[in-house]
């Protein structure tokens, strides 16, 4: 499987119209990042101490998304984000709480389908986080779950991943559906996927990693505001906290939206144009390209099931 996945590969356009393939083929890369997802699932099982534990483990989730950029920048790939799909950029002002919204409303129709699920005997868990206590466990959790995630995931995936495969829609989708399976969290798919989606749409249209980061580092920090709440709080209040702070949040982005789109619409006929930018160079996906990512995503599918069951 390492040689079937080291060879999908970007064909590209020079300007004499001849064919050049990427040196650094992204089969390669999500074959990198595989390995260290097996790693971290079968080195991690003993160890008990949960500093460790956690250390550890963020450890081998940071190595799984650097080690792929660097050897993607060493291979001569360029540090700009292409835009191969015509988003009109708005403000990233208004650009983030919108943002917010739909990576909020994914998650509470997630949570409202698994307790759907739930009322049919399908018992579900969304994952969580694992809480040190004091000052120092919190300054602790701030840096393992919101800023390394946060950094190392978009260099990844909306760097590496998504420019190796394009950098257009059928990267955004295949980026997105890689980093919802990444999560190993089956009834979190939903969420995680729109998140995908709607991050890769953010750094194409604003050409930069910064909001993606922030986005993600500020859902991130959310939900471990909502774990720490989880602590100190029964389980009916709890639910009905975590309710209202997603519901206000996605709600203040949906006004912020309506009155941030009309203002917009004014100036730009269209919000989004999924056709290819012409201003970047033409490119095209051979065979590999397209059956690589599949692979990747059956084999983490595949990875799920087995923890699931062990």
């Amino acid at each position: 499987m390492p040689l079937l996945f080291s060879f999908g590969v970007i064909m590209r356009s020079n300007d004499n119209g001849l064919r050049t393939e990427r040196e650094m083929p992204v089969g390669f890369l999500l074959c990198l990042h595989f390995v260290f997802i097996i790693l971290q699932g079968i080195w991690l099982g003993g160890i008990s101490d949960p500093v460790v534990r956690i250390t550890l483990s963020k450890i081998l989730q940071v190595l799984a998304c650097l080690l792929p950029v660097v050897f993607y920048r060493y291979s001569g790939a360029p540090a700009t984000i292409k835009r191969k799909l015509r988003i009109n950029c708005m403000p990233a002002f208004p650009m983030f709480f919108i943002s917010l919204a739909v990576m909020c409303g994914a998650l509470l129709i997630n949570v409202k389908l698994c307790e759907l699920l739930s009322r049919f005997g399908v018992s579900y868990s969304v994952g969580g986080m694992e809480l040190l206590p004091g000052v120092g466990g919190l300054v602790f959790a701030l840096f393992m779950y919101v800023l390394l995630p946060a950094v190392c995931e978009e260099l990844f995936f909306r760097y590496a991943l998504l420019q190796s495969l394009g950098g257009g829609l059928y990267a955004v989708i295949i980026s997105a559906l890689c980093f919802s399976l990444m999560h190993f969290n089956l009834f979190g798919s939903i969420y995680t996927f729109v998140t995908g989606l709607v991050l890769g749409c953010t750094a194409i249209a604003t050409g930069s990693l910064i909001l993606p980061v922030l986005l993600h580092g500020s859902m991130n920090g959310l939900a471990l505001l909502l774990s720490y709440l989880a602590v100190k709080l029964d389980a009916p209040m709890y639910l009905q906290v975590e309710s209202i702070i997603w519901s206000v949040v996605f709600l203040g982005g949906v006004v912020f939206a309506v009155f941030t789109l009309l203002n917009f619409n004014r100036q730009q006929n269209e919000l989004v144009n999924l056709e290819k930018n012409t201003d970047e160079p033409a490119e095209r996906r051979n065979t590999l390209t397209i059956l690589v990512p599949i692979i990747y995503i059956v084999a983490v599918a595949v990875w799920n099931l087995i923890r699931m069951i062990l």
